[in-house]
């Protein structure tokens, strides 16, 4: 019979299966863990690289073992169970061990970069750069793959260009000399990952421009550039300059209002909607306004405006909505139950509307008993 020592270290023990399928597995998601959420710095090629060999490594000793596994448990062949049970050599038992332990410590890597990217909260910062450089390598482990990386320099970063992997889509994206720009997110330990890279777009508009000071197109892209990046001021500069070029467009302006009130700049979204409004007087802007209105807390202009809108459109709830909140807040009561109960006739059972008529009942009623 085996030892315990010999059935846990020779040629498809249980114990062997067990550790290169958790190897395997885990190393599968400390690839993905690096694409995601890849830092700006030298060594992450060298880990990814060490990463994926790690995978292919533990999965060809998975199927290995496994395959004796079940030859050692459900083919009771006499001969072979003979090689089975013998001990390996000392020479492949400490090759194996260094390999298992290297690979167990490896994956702290990914975990490390896992939990700084992934409880990052952090705003992102962009930056723009420069590809140096774009490549691949390939390498073949029965099954072929290439890693491919790119070289950028990052204006105004200090230390040497810095490589990155460029996965999925970003492979065929970019090209050598490109413009991008780089959004780094401040992880949870505080070291910068990469969080995204894109074209910038900024710079190409902005040049176009300098040649076409009246091209549309450019302009939408970089009302939609400040918008990911979060520049307000920007993206309005460019959007007022948008209408009196094109001062019957909506669509765009009303979204960057939306984007405006979502991240709570609603102040800045009413002086836009309202140079809108002198040349769209249409449901979508009237609407639009007065809720940005509401949210500033000019709830007796935010009513007025949400009437004419509501004029215009008896069917929009939210519009009736917002009109009874404006209404509740000025202390309008009577007013504010009509309009949630509009809200009803056209949402039934809507909780919000539903749960703000009974407090108004109850509101309105114990002032009548007065």
């Amino acid at each position: 019979m085996n030892s315990p020592k010999k059935a846990r270290s020779g040629l498809g023990s249980g114990y062997l299966v067990l550790n290169y399928l958790l190897l395997s597995l885990l190393a599968s998601w400390g690839i993905e863990v690096q694409e995601e959420f890849t830092l700006p710095f030298r060594p992450v090629l060298t880990l990814y690289l060490a990463t994926r060999i790690l995978f292919f490594t533990a999965l060809s000793g998975f199927i290995l073992h496994s395959i004796f596994y079940l030859v050692r448990n459900f083919f009771q062949i006499e001969k072979t169970g003979v090689v089975l049970e013998k001990e390996p050599g000392r020479a492949g038992f400490y090759l194996e061990r260094i390999f298992s332990v290297t690979g167990w410590f490896l994956l702290a890597f990914p975990l490390f970069i896992y939990f700084n990217g992934k409880f990052s909260r952090d705003s992102i910062v962009w930056s723009p750069a420069r590809i140096e450089e774009m490549g691949y390598t390939e390498f073949d482990f029965g099954v072929r793959f290439k890693n491919h990386w790119a070289i950028l320099n990052m204006k105004g970063k200090e230390g040497a260009p810095f490589p990155v992997l460029m996965v999925g889509n970003d492979e065929g994206s970019f090209w050598k000399g490109e413009k991008v720009r780089i959004g780094l997110q401040k992880g949870y330990f505080g070291i910068d990952w990469i969080a995204r890279i894109n074209r910038d777009d900024e710079s190409f508009s902005k040049e176009t421009l300098e040649k076409y000071p009246t091209a549309l197109t450019p302009m939408e892209t970089l009302i939609d550039v400040y918008i990911r990046e979060k520049r307000w001021k920007e993206a309005i500069a460019v959007a007022q300059e948008y209408m009196t070029l094109d001062p019957r467009e909506t669509n765009l302006i009303i979204r960057l209002a939306d984007h405006l009130m979502e991240n709570f700049k609603d102040a800045l979204a009413v002086p836009l909607l309202e140079s809108l409004l002198k040349n769209n007087p249409n449901f979508d802007v009237y609407q639009t306004l007065g809720i940005a209105y509401h949210n500033t807390g000019d709830n007796k202009r935010s009513a007025e405006t949400l009437e004419i809108a509501s004029a215009l459109n008896s069917r929009d709830w939210k519009t009736y909505q917002v009109l009874g909140m404006a209404y509740y807040d000025m202390g309008e009561y009577s007013q504010s139950l009509r309009n949630f109960t509009r809200v009803l006739k056209i949402r039934p059972r809507y909780p919000m509307a539903v749960q703000t008529v009974a407090d108004l009942n109850k509101k309105l009623g114990a002032k009548a008993s007065r």
